[in-house]
């Protein structure tokens, strides 16, 4: 069986806080990372099809109207600093440092973000560790 080669290029942004007396700033630095994939015609229209056909994907929940989403809300407060936030984030919620940052200055200049969604069950053990914490969070 033949296989296709593919050129994969992805840009990966890479953020570093600067911090001096009175503000914060951010330095952007880009990589550029290339992959070579190989797939054969059987594999790539299994790949196509997955993606035609979300419906039939296994790893999808099987019944997704059953029961509400919720989402795990942070509040802006004037206690923590943003290195505790972003690390916080990064722990509890599963976010990498990106996302991470983005909901940190969101919560700051906005006063509140949605920083996770999903079922009550799910969410209620990242609020009960980000209360632990010290940090202000509600479930709407």
């Amino acid at each position: 069986m033949k296989s296709r080669l593919f050129l994969v290029k992805f840009t990966i942004p890479l953020i570093k806080l600067k911090k001096s007396l009175n503000n914060i700033k951010k330095e952007y630095l880009y990589i550029d990372l290339y992959c070579i994939l190989g797939f054969s015609k059987k594999e790539e229209n299994l790949a196509m099809n997955r993606k035609r056909n979300p419906g039939k994907n296994p790893d999808l929940e099987k019944v997704p109207d059953s029961g509400k989403d919720y989402s795990l809300v942070l509040h802006d407060d004037d206690i923590h600093d943003f290195t505790y936030v972003i690390d916080s984030l990064i722990d509890i919620c599963d976010h990498d440092l990106v996302q991470a940052e983005q909901c940190t200055y969101i919560v700051h200049y906005r006063g509140e973000c949605d920083v996770k969604t999903g079922k009550y069950e799910q969410l209620k053990a990242m609020y009960n560790s980000l209360i632990e914490k010290g940090l202000t969070v509600s479930i709407n």
